[in-house]
């Protein structure tokens, strides 16, 4: 049964409240030594930060709030995001920094931030050209839509995707005995940030079809996060956290499943409230 409108603003604001302080989980890691032993742990504290703003990009790219409102939302939830990395690493810093090294700190946190919040919002403001957030008092799907479906194209998009993964992950791997230098270095910089940005894209692309679709959702929330374990264990692989130490790796590895959490947690509270994402035509198939 959907709750009312009163009770559906109560949980949306619960929500907002939630992730404000999710943003400022890494300040956390302040209470303990920053070395390998924690390194897991601080790791998962800012994938509970980074779960928060890839929720913040659904709703800048599928709101109902005018474009430029949602745009300007955007920038400003970028700076909020920063503010609480920032102030971690900065406390850590042991060297003196004037006020303008500060800012300039700031600004680039500020800006790495925006940058995913502007790729993953700008991915879900075209999805949005096609599918909308609809509040529906039933939920009315047929139970032919819960059907798995694979045209040829998909299979051949799939395997072209798997085929671009596996090539980034083969540029970042390295031995630790002998580290890459100048251009290489560069360049397996970028694959990783690559890998990292797709991740993130399938990742939370998958879990609003997953959580949010008509009809239901167990198994394919399920999938949601095998495909958040691989990507885990894949970005470990690339940042060879194979090599240096058991501990190190599985906290890599579950980077993601604790991000793919808070993401999926926070749109079945939106699902609760009635919401539904249903093509633009009406139909929700």
């Amino acid at each position: 049964m959907i709750p009312d409108q009163q009770e559906c603003s109560r949980r949306l604001r619960l929500l907002v409240a939630t992730h404000l302080v999710l943003a400022a989980a890494p300040l956390v890691g302040l209470m303990m030594p920053f070395d390998m032993a924690t390194l897991p742990i601080q790791w998962a504290l800012a994938s509970l930060s980074l779960g928060s703003l890839m929720t913040f990009t659904v709703w800048i790219g599928l709101g109902k709030s005018p474009l430029q409102w949602r745009m300007l939302a955007g920038i400003a939830g970028s700076c909020y995001f920063a503010i609480w990395p920032f102030i971690a690493s900065a406390v850590r810093i042991t060297e003196r920094m004037g006020v303008l090294d500060l800012a300039k700190f700031f600004l680039k946190t500020t800006a790495d931030f925006a940058v995913v919040v502007a790729v993953l919002g700008g991915v879900f403001i075209l999805i949005g050209r096609k599918f909308e957030l609809k509040r529906l008092e039933f939920d009315n799907s047929s139970p032919r839509s819960n059907r798995f479906q694979f045209p040829v194209l998909y299979l051949l998009l799939l395997m072209l995707f798997v085929a671009i993964v596996l090539m980034l992950l083969k540029s970042t791997r390295i031995n630790l005995t002998n580290q890459p230098t100048g251009e290489d270095s560069n360049w397996r910089l970028l694959a990783i940030l690559a890998l990292m940005l797709i991740a993130f894209l399938t990742i939370i692309v998958c879990a609003v079809f997953a959580a949010l679709r008509p009809g239901a959702i167990g198994i394919y929330v399920g999938l949601v996060f095998i495909v958040a374990l691989i990507f885990g264990v894949v970005v470990a692989f690339a940042t060879n956290n194979d090599q240096t130490g058991v501990w190190q790796f599985i906290g890599m590895s579950s980077t993601n499943v604790i991000t793919t959490i808070v993401v999926l947690a926070s749109l079945l509270v939106v699902r609760s409230c009635g919401y539904r994402l249903v093509r633009r035509d009406g139909t929700t198939r």
